[in-house]
């Protein structure tokens, strides 16, 4: 059976603070893990939807799936 990669967003940073263990961003091995710049995750994905998503007002798969076929076409959703 093939490993299962994901990637989890964690609206809040209640969960997601780092890496405690090392002080790395929790970025630090996307591109390593799954060939996803997390800057181009941040500038396509983040910066122009994330507050909308949050609010309630967007969707996040609508926003993401679209975002992740252009800059990681490499992974399904």
């Amino acid at each position: 059976m093939a490993p299962c990669r994901a990637v989890i967003l964690d609206i809040d940073g209640i969960i997601v603070l780092g890496r405690p263990s090392d002080g790395r961003p929790w970025s630090a091995e996307l591109e390593a893990d799954l060939g996803l710049r997390a800057d181009a995750l941040q500038q396509d994905f983040f910066e122009p939807h994330w507050t909308e998503i949050v609010l309630g007002r967007a969707d996040l798969m609508d926003r993401l799936a679209p975002i992740l076929q252009r800059i990681a076409p490499h992974l399904d959703d």
